[in-house]
């Protein structure tokens, strides 16, 4: 049993021409070598980085994560008639991830700070002038 269910005998099994069965096709991952070098070289940069400097090693690590995990997400999909994305798709998907997450983190950074320094600066201003004034 796997979490609870019933192994099908022909669950880990290729038919003749060497695919899986036609039930299975939509669960199989779709990764290519290709892919798996892409990843590897992601990494590299990745840890070249961190070692130059820590901080941006892990402001890139914030961006990266959330766009990989999409990426193989989107990768999942696969293409129109199932096969694995080609390499120009797959840095596209990355691309467009982490598009996606700079454009979230610059959102929600202008969403929370600048409501804060509209209504908060006058405060501070009016602050400065007349509770810190030298007497």
């Amino acid at each position: 049993m796997l979490c609870f269910r019933r192994i099908a005998p022909g669950l880990f099994t290729l038919d003749s021409n060497g695919q899986l069965p036609a039930a299975q096709q939509g669960r199989a991952p779709k990764f290519t070598l290709a892919t798996i070098f892409l990843g590897m070289t992601l990494i590299s940069v990745w840890l070249a980085l961190s070692r130059t400097s820590w901080p941006y090693g892990v402001a890139l690590l914030v961006v990266l994560v959330p766009a990989t995990i999409r990426t193989i997400i989107i990768m999942g999909f696969g293409g129109h008639e199932g096969r694995p994305l080609s390499v120009r798709d797959t840095i596209f998907a990355f691309v467009a991830s982490v598009s996606a997450v700079l454009l979230a983190a610059v959102l929600s950074l202008l969403l929370a700070c600048i409501p804060f320094g509209v209504f908060l600066a006058p405060i501070a201003f009016i602050y400065m002038l007349f509770v810190t004034r030298p007497r």
